[in-house]
């Protein structure tokens, strides 16, 4: 059992911190969490604790002290964290430009699309966890000169993120793409392999044609294909 801390003997306000149960109990009475458990802790010392809902739902068993939870994208709290402090400090303002710091970000441009991206032939796919978007993949029409099937699918911009690889989403998100491709009666996909990326292509059942070709200021690269 956790010892709580008085939150006034930390310096903290007990009436603000009795506002965070009300507030985070809706995203469980509505359905949106199945459970939650959130601690405040100031100097090392906790000084709020709160556990409601169920940590597994099937069973119908409650979330305890003891209860492990899979977490996922710290980096944004994390950050979130840091600049908060930062800004505490007067180091930086809200309207501050990111180029002040980083000045690789000044004068960027938008992109409002090219190369087919809003072709009604062309789609894109995205892989959602939680309401956040880990993994993406599109699809267009177009032929590569090697092979001769008359009707083709290029897959291109497929992307995982870094803390969800591993896990078999990028396999998920190409096979979809796939089957989507076979009902549309469409023979063969073909893309431009990274030559990191060869060996997940072959496990997919992709076979290298052609010589290996380099993409400015990415890389070596091989054009593999798979029939459908």
């Amino acid at each position: 059992m956790l010892t709580l801390t008085p939150p006034a003997a930390v310096g903290l306000d007990p009436k603000r911190l009795a506002n965070i149960g009300p507030h985070l109990d809706r995203y469980v009475d509505d359905g949106n969490l199945p459970g939650y458990m959130v601690m405040v802790a100031r100097r090392g010392r906790p000084a709020y604790l709160r556990l409601y809902g169920q940590r597994d739902v099937e069973r119908g068993l409650p979330v305890q002290e003891d209860t492990i939870f899979r977490i996922y994208s710290m980096t944004k709290p994390i950050t979130s964290v840091a600049l908060l402090q930062l800004y505490e400090k007067g180091l930086f303002q809200l309207d501050n430009p990111v180029s002040r710091f980083i000045p690789a970000f000044k004068d960027l441009q938008v992109y409002t699309g090219g190369d087919g991206d809003n072709l009604q032939t062309t789609f894109h796919l995205g892989l959602y966890i939680t309401n956040e978007l880990v993994g993406i993949c599109s699809f267009f029409k177009n032929n590569h000169p090697l092979i001769v099937n008359a009707s083709q699918y290029q897959l291109r911009g497929m992307a995982i993120l870094d803390a969800y690889q591993g896990l078999g989403l990028g396999t998920l998100i190409l096979s979809h793409g796939e089957t989507l491709l076979k009902q549309q009666g469409i023979p063969v996909i073909w893309c431009n392999a990274r030559v990191k990326a060869t060996e997940f292509y072959n496990k997919m059942g992709y076979k290298i044609i052609g010589e290996p070709f380099d993409i400015k200021d990415i890389g070596l690269h091989y054009c593999m294909y798979k029939p459908l």
